[in-house]
């Protein structure tokens, strides 16, 4: 392995940041220390690691800590990752250091289903439950999408009182050049039963380059509920399309 550090800009000349990689110049581990300015010494201050497959994919993401005491590492959380024979992560497990037992105590779950194209089609996030020490449910989430794999529609649903019930959704629609122009974000109405409005963000573009974002939000107005400007932001390019400055308002 390779083993490598950059320190950051004049104004945040109190860390450091050291790398290393593997044979294949992938990123194995990245820590920072920081500067105790009381003695004037470098400090651990945290610190990630990885493992990855024969593929060089991230199977396990760890996060490290300095113990306040001793300055070692100390582990804080991990991530492991399932991933099948085409690529996908299947599942994310995440657990949490437990000092007392000197292990990680599971914490989260995510299960992500694809279709035969390897496209997302619904995700489901449960919850350790310590009482029946196995996995509750928690959220459910699912993914459709047009014929050229652009996503159109995803809906969130909460686990209460022993199902599934409608909490959020998101709706996209695209020109026929097939930009992105609009997302707009729905709330459940459990009491009518309905998807109601809450947030929507409109995607302005001359000749396919994207030069602006209008902000809505959803909003009972003197002329009755209507969507109503929250923020504007407009995008400059140079020459070569790069983009070189952002304008908010």
């Amino acid at each position: 392995d390779s083993a490598y550090f950059y320190i950051l800009p004049a104004d945040e000349l109190s860390q450091k940041r050291y790398f290393t990689y593997n044979d294949l110049g992938s990123t194995m581990s990245h820590s920072t220390i920081r500067l105790n300015t009381s003695n004037n010494v470098w400090e651990n201050y945290r610190k990630l690691e990885y493992v990855r497959d024969a593929n060089d994919i991230i199977t396990v993401f760890t996060y490290f800590i300095a113990d306040p005491n001793t300055l070692e590492w100390v582990a804080d959380y991990r991530y492991d990752y399932t991933i099948d024979a085409n690529g996908n992560r299947i599942q994310s497990v995440q657990s949490d250091w437990n000092s007392t037992t000197a292990s990680f105590d599971d914490n989260l779950n995510w299960e992500y289903n694809f279709d035969t194209d390897n496209i997302l089609i619904d995700r489901y996030i449960s919850i350790w439950n310590a009482n029946i020490n196995d996995w509750g449910n928690f959220q459910y989430s699912t993914y459709t999408y047009d014929s050229d794999g652009k996503p159109l529609e995803e809906i969130l649903q909460i686990w209460l009182l022993n199902t599934y019930n409608n909490n959020s959704k998101r709706v996209y629609e695209y020109d026929l050049d097939q930009n992105l122009i609009s997302i707009t974000y729905h709330n459940w109405d459990a009491v009518f039963l309905i998807w109601v409005n809450n947030l929507k963000v409109d995607f302005i573009y001359v000749n396919d380059i994207l030069v602006a974002e209008y902000t809505y939000s959803w909003l009972e107005l003197p002329s009755g509920f209507d969507w109503a400007n929250d923020k504007l932001t407009q995008f400059s390019y140079d020459g070569n399309g790069n983009k070189t400055e952002d304008r908010y308002s």
